[in-house]
């Protein structure tokens, strides 16, 4: 028995029924709900949702933990040695991986049980990056590449401080086809449909007027003279969001306030387009969702990446250098990447960076790609204009989500 115990990572040495009200975490829950028992809990005699025996339980919580941490001896610390890495213990591991048990009782008794075979605990191969820590940098050499070594031939070059000994670097281009990768796996490919709004402003003078698609929808090539999140210079796309309130925050900061108006257009797919939705990506699984320990660094990683892809950027004259990361990024999906199907991306849906909860996009459209209703049917048409106003611009501060 002890033998088995010191396999599993855990003792138990009394029958102990539990139920998902014991614990917090979803996927704890999740997964007493699977084991369906019927034996009442321990604690509360709930067995309405299904219950198991705590063994059962701490039998797949050891193993999920065991996918990220071991110990330090197995992980080939030396003894002794544990200034080369973090090592915690198990109470502090199961802070950190949000193994609570709502009793306190079960709480000590699930300590105890492990304890008693592993007390210390540090991060899986210590000596080197995880796989989210590895794209992350991978994604800072990379913007570091094309911002100030390589920015035009960078697909075939390689950054002198790149080191391809090392297993968890990954070459600063190839970043492009993990993140195309990540989309698909992770299913960021999505749809914006022909029935959905979408605004686009302009900000004029108190008395100017915009009514017409040519001068509401994307500049054309000639006026598109300024760098953009995802276009340099002389690249005419079109920008917007899914409210007329973000739409004005995306273009305008109220806080240089002026006795000027919003002329805004709502212009609507002509057809079904195909965008790369990074404002769908997902929350970061449990490590205790054992269905997705593959995707979970994929998942860490992106949550970092979208951060800085929608950073807030100052209009100034080193605008256009901090852009050149995304406008890659966006030339990249645009150009290169196609679909499991074969098809081409139209746009990029991305969270705005200055109204928290809302949508900003761009669609791969230039001025010619934005018609009025009787040009509908024109084969560069992407964008059809429905309505257009002016309003007010945002009196107050927006809701900016990074600091």
């Amino acid at each position: 028995m002890w033998e088995e115990a010191l396999e599993r990572g855990f003792y138990v040495d009394e029958e102990i029924v539990v139920c998902p009200h014991c614990f917090e975490e979803e996927s704890l829950q999740d997964f007493i709900r699977s084991r369906g028992g019927k034996s009442p809990c321990t604690y509360c005699g709930a067995v309405d949702e299904g219950t198991c025996m705590l063994d059962e339980l701490l039998d797949h919580a050891m193993d999920c933990i065991r996918t990220e941490w071991g110990h330090p001896a197995d992980e080939g610390l030396p003894y002794g040695g544990w200034q080369f890495a973090e090592v915690i213990d198990t109470q502090e591991l199961f802070e950190r991986v949000r193994f609570y048990a709502l009793e306190e009782v079960l709480q000590k008794k699930i300590n105890t049980a492990v304890t008693k075979i592993d007390e210390e605990w540090c991060e899986r191969s210590p000596y080197l990056l995880r796989k989210d820590q590895t794209l992350w940098y991978g994604w800072k050499e990379f913007s570091k590449f094309v911002m100030h070594e390589a920015r035009y031939v960078f697909l075939n070059a390689t950054p002198e401080s790149y080191d391809d000994s090392r297993p968890d670097e990954i070459h600063p281009v190839k970043i492009l086809e993990a993140l195309a990768n990540l989309a698909e796996e992770i299913g960021l490919i999505g749809k914006i449909e022909p029935e959905t709004s979408l605004y686009r402003v302009h900000i004029v003078d108190e008395r100017e007027s915009l009514t017409s698609a040519k001068r509401l929808g994307s500049p054309p090539r000639d006026k598109a003279i300024y760098s953009n999140r995802m276009s340099p210079v002389g690249i005419s796309m079109f920008y917007g969001a899914l409210d007329l309130n973000t739409a004005i925050l995306e273009t305008f900061d109220p806080c240089n306030g002026n006795r000027k108006k919003a002329a805004y257009g709502i212009f609507s797919p002509v057809r079904p387009l195909r965008v790369l939705d990074l404002a769908k990506i997902p929350d970061v699984p449990s490590i205790f969702d054992s269905a997705k320990h593959s995707i979970r660094p994929g998942i860490m990683f992106l949550h970092h990446f979208l951060q800085d892809f929608t950073k807030p950027i100052s209009k100034d004259e080193k605008a256009h250098v901090e852009y050149v990361p995304t406008q890659v990024v966006t030339e990249y999906f645009r150009h290169i990447f196609r679909t499991a199907t074969g098809e081409r991306l139209d746009g990029i849906m991305y969270p705005s960076s200055r109204q928290e909860n809302q949508t900003a996009v761009v669609i791969f459209a230039n001025n010619d790609a934005c018609v009025e209703p009787e040009d509908f049917s024109k084969t560069n048409a992407l964008l059809v204009l429905k309505s257009y106003g002016r309003t007010d611009l945002v009196k107050t501060r927006p809701t900016t989500l990074k600091k």
